[in-house]
């Protein structure tokens, strides 16, 4: 078994659904019948958070044999060994072997996920352990980006190596950084200086008419950029005290919505399930177009 870092984990259990989580555990979750989308959203809660607390050890009904506290990627050791192999195994010794590596995305997604845990803590009276357990966390993965933003790194399929539209993420951290430093009495002059280039520096992926994902690639493949990287970034950018201005590409922003359709319509007439659907309907997408991984899209 494997095991990715935190901020890849949070990425999967977004995309947790019922079907993986009793695939994988059997009936240690009981499967679920409603056709109310309230009622299904109710229970769904509880069955991807039981999910999820399956694959952490110690304890984890899924991982026997993981450290405390190590959160596994995925519990299979056979058809397939874990296809998307990360970067430490579950004894917490780093894995050295050939891979996408650097992946830039990591640090400021963990530290946007420890600042809101960090802020409940301190709405809740806990300033002092922020202080000692949180904030060096959020300052050191965010050291990282001030540093490392405006270098090339892979995407988030961990294919090609270039400038990924995901540094929106070292953005949102950076500013949300910015607010949480006030909080505790810290400074952090970088929040205030970095975050501006890397909101300068996202508007290059906007090609007028969609977001081209992946920019500066250093590899032979050819893409058109119409990727779901790009509307799995706009969520993670979600934030309901935003505007929908353009530049910040919030989901209801017109760049968002615009990105959207035309990464819809590019699987449009690519997959034969996708055949004679009216334009109104939903439809099935997967990755991007030009996708080849175990034999690419269907």
């Amino acid at each position: 078994m494997f095991v990715r870092s935190f901020v890849h984990y949070v990425l999967a259990a977004v995309l947790y659904t019922h079907a993986n989580v009793a695939s994988a555990a059997g009936e240690l979750i009981p499967k679920t019948d409603s056709s109310n989308l309230d009622d299904f959203i109710s229970s769904e809660y509880l069955v991807a958070l039981k999910g999820v607390l399956a694959n952490i050890g110690p304890d984890g009904a899924l991982v026997d044999g993981a450290d405390s506290g190590i959160v596994v990627a995925s519990p299979s050791k056979a058809e397939p060994d874990c296809l998307g192999e990360p970067k430490y195994y579950v004894n917490k010794t780093a894995f050295t072997d050939e891979w996408g590596r650097p992946q830039r995305d990591g640090p400021p997604l963990r530290a946007t996920a420890m600042i809101a845990y960090g802020n409940c803590l301190i709405d809740n009276g806990y300033a002092s352990v922020v202080e000692k357990n949180i904030w060096p966390i959020v300052k050191n993965d965010l050291a990282y980006v001030a540093q490392y933003w405006n270098s090339t790194g892979f995407d988030l399929w961990e294919e090609v190596n270039g400038s990924s539209f995901t540094i929106a993420v070292s953005h949102r951290a950076l500013v949300k950084r910015s607010a949480f430093a006030n909080k505790l009495n810290k400074t952090c002059s970088s929040c205030d200086t970095v975050a501006p280039d890397i909101l300068c520096f996202q508007q290059s992926f906007w090609t007028g008419e969609y977001i081209d994902s992946n920019i500066n690639l250093q590899s032979e493949m050819k893409r058109s950029g119409k990727d779901a990287n790009s509307i799995i970034t706009s969520i993670h950018l979600f934030d309901p005290e935003a505007t929908c201005e353009d530049e910040i590409f919030q989901p209801c922003s017109a760049r968002a919505l615009a990105n959207r359709k035309a990464i819809v319509y590019s699987f449009r007439n690519l997959y034969p399930i996708n055949n004679g659907s009216k334009d109104t309907s939903t439809i099935a997408i997967g990755r991007y177009a030009e996708d080849v991984y175990y034999d690419g899209n269907p």
